[in-house]
């Protein structure tokens, strides 16, 4: 996963993956990581650039899951609003 899929700055067409409402704020590799661990999910971060924001160094996280990844992504999204004291509306 990469911090792009929930950057609530980035147009979809930059990587952007879920709607904005859950989006958050200049996430990073180390929210990515404790959503996953919120979740139960096994994971690991590696450096790595973004093609679509490769100007932005953030790295990316390497998540075992079994199901589809953009299931994966959702949940982490929800995960990710409900560390930062939001609550999903859906």
């Amino acid at each position: 996963m990469w911090p792009a899929y929930f950057d609530r700055s980035l147009p979809r067409r930059l990587g952007r993956r879920v709607p904005k409402e859950f989006a958050i704020e200049n996430p990073d590799v180390n929210s990515i990581l404790a959503a996953c661990r919120k979740l139960g999910i096994e994971c690991r971060s590696e450096d790595g650039l973004y093609p679509r924001t490769w100007y932005r160094h953030r790295g990316k996280v390497i998540a075992v899951f079994e199901g589809k990844k953009i299931v994966l992504i959702k949940l982490i999204a929800k995960a990710l609003l409900e560390l930062q004291g939001r609550v999903p509306t859906s």
